[in-house]
């Protein structure tokens, strides 16, 4: 009976073995899919958290411009209708006026520039108006009546352009 025993007591201990083993590579392999899962979750995660970041960044650029590209035009408006309204006094016998009327033009020429500089599109006949108009415009510095006229006229130009340049209309709805 010791030899069946022993043929028992052998079979036994493989048995044994054998579970120790398989529970061992159930283990391993429930470790390694648990961290090939979450290594790919996290690859998912950080790509989408990537192309939220450029999101909002192009986001933002683009709101900035819309506001530095507002603020243009209204500073533009702005400086035109001084220098359009003060015509009568800038001559050379009122240098305080000259001056300031100065300071405005030099400001609106920025502004305009600008403008020109940001236009989405040069096909459009609206925007091929004003931007000749800009350019006539900062050739005509010194004349104070044609200086006021001209200022009048482009003020009107650009607010035509202003209320039809959909990047304006659209910063509200942002």
């Amino acid at each position: 009976m010791s030899a069946s025993s022993n043929i028992m007591n052998t079979s036994s201990n493989a048995t044994g073995t054998y579970i120790i083993i398989a529970a061992s590579l159930t283990g391993l392999f429930t470790l390694l899919s648990s961290l090939f899962t979450t290594f790919l979750n996290n690859r998912f995660q950080l790509n989408r958290e990537q192309q939220q970041w450029v999101r909002q960044l192009e986001f933002e650029t683009e709101k900035d411009t819309r506001k530095q590209l507002s603020d243009s035009y209204s500073k533009s408006i702005y400086y035109l209708s001084a220098l359009a309204s003060t015509h009568q006094e800038w001559n050379a016998s009122n240098y305080k006026t000259w001056e300031k009327n100065q300071e405005w033009y030099i400001e609106v020429t920025a502004y305009l520039t600008i403008i020109l500089l940001n236009y989405p599109s040069t096909v459009n006949a609206g925007f091929n108006t004003i931007k000749q108009e800009i350019i006539d415009y900062l050739g005509i510095n010194g004349n104070p009546t044609k200086l006021a006229e001209s200022s009048r006229n482009l003020k009107n130009g650009l607010l035509t352009l202003m209320q039809s340049d959909q990047r304006i209309n659209n910063i509200s709805s942002q």
